[in-house]
């Protein structure tokens, strides 16, 4: 665990719902957070969470937090299922920005899209990280990592990383994070056992990153 008082931990925080519950969500621009689309589908009563009921609070840390405001839309994969069964399909729609009702002066935290094989040798050189609002641990965010990335998927895509993750840690950044330069290289879906081995399958920011930037300020 760790104290959100330096960037980009202060850009990363929990996506709240009213309802109960929470995911992890990454400041992307002032006035947008990119989290998991799942994060945002009410199981219980099979639709969306209505906007008015989810809220962003950005390095939050036992109840305090540097920025916080109320989501005001969001955008998703148009292909994509929430109540559908999990399936790589499925998981690889599984990105949502959340435009938030006012902008936070916080510094964001960009978009990269990266090839496989940069990809993989970010991972061996330690750059690799993930960070995330557990369930078990939901009142700081855990750092983990470096993480061995161990493959890209191109259909559907998917990246396949060892980055422990759990309940909450959904819609978590995976990071480059590279002489304090960080960037968002996927968002963290699911935990699933492919071959007997216990892995977490994220999303490339290549996938959602033309939609997402097309919906930012300046862009």
């Amino acid at each position: 665990m760790l104290e959100p008082d330096q960037w980009p931990w202060t850009a990363i925080g929990r996506i709240n719902r009213a309802t109960g519950g929470f995911c992890t969500a990454t400041l992307v621009s002032p006035r947008h957070v990119l989290t998991a689309a799942h994060c945002l589908w009410d199981d219980r009563l099979g639709r969306w969470t209505a906007v008015a009921d989810l809220h962003f609070v950005a390095g939050y840390a036992r109840g305090e937090y540097r920025g916080h405001a109320l989501a005001s839309s969001i955008l998703t994969a148009s292909d994509y299922e929430p109540a559908a069964d999990v399936n790589p399909d499925r998981i690889a729609g599984d990105w949502a920005v959340v435009e938030l009702d006012r902008e936070l002066d916080i510094r964001p935290v960009p978009l990269r899209v990266i090839a496989a094989d940069a990809l993989l040798e970010a991972a061996v050189a330690g750059q690799v990280l993930r960070v995330g609002y557990s369930q078990d641990r939901p009142h700081l965010p855990t750092v983990v990592g470096p993480c061995r990335v161990t493959r890209m998927v191109e259909d559907p895509a998917l990246i396949i990383h060892q980055c422990d993750a759990t309940m909450g840690d959904s819609g978590s950044p995976l990071l480059i994070n590279n002489n304090g330069e960080a960037a968002v290289l996927a968002v963290h879906s699911a935990v699933a056992t492919i071959s007997g081995d216990t892995v977490g399958l994220a999303v490339p920011a290549r996938t959602f990153a033309e939609p997402v930037l097309a919906v930012l300020p300046g862009q």
